[in-house]
């Protein structure tokens, strides 16, 4: 585990994607996010009691078949595993891409080019206000899983 990290550096490496984002060289080494385990429910269920998590919507055929390439393990099949574990809450976030349609940066995969590509906002001000939609949504979402479970 890295500790000797900034806050930027840290927020700059989780930000790296296999796909879209550039991987981070920190210390000679290089960092892609979390993307290798965005779950790691068994290193929470040793450090604490109470666990709440996003119920995140499946993989897609396509970004299964390129976990599956990349690293090699099933993402549907660590959801799945995941959802064995002992989370206590969960905070329902499977239709998130359907409810921030619009909302958020797009991913087009150019097969003709063997590229995957981001379509960005188009101006600072819709940039603001998709990232404010994305929080009130997750802000939303937290609020129902606190009210259903007498928080």
């Amino acid at each position: 585990m890295v500790t000797t990290a900034t806050v930027p550096e840290a927020m700059r490496i989780s930000l790296s994607d296999m796909f879209y984002v550039q991987p981070v060289c920190y210390e000679n080494k290089y960092y892609a996010g979390g993307v290798v385990d965005l779950l790691p429910v068994e290193l929470a269920e040793t450090l604490t009691e109470t666990i709440i998590l996003e119920e995140k919507e499946p993989f897609t055929t396509v970004e299964e078949g390129l976990v599956r390439a990349v690293f090699g393990y099933n993402g549907n099949e660590r959801l799945k595993d995941v959802a064995k574990s002992r989370i206590r809450y969960w905070i329902d976030t499977r239709q998130a891409t359907r409810e921030l349609q619009g909302h958020y940066i797009r991913k087009r995969i150019d097969w003709f080019r063997n590229r995957v590509s981001i379509a960005l906002p188009d101006s600072y001000q819709q940039f603001a206000e998709d990232v404010d939609y994305q929080w009130q949504y997750g802000y939303r979402k937290v609020e129902r899983m606190l009210a259903v479970n007498s928080l």
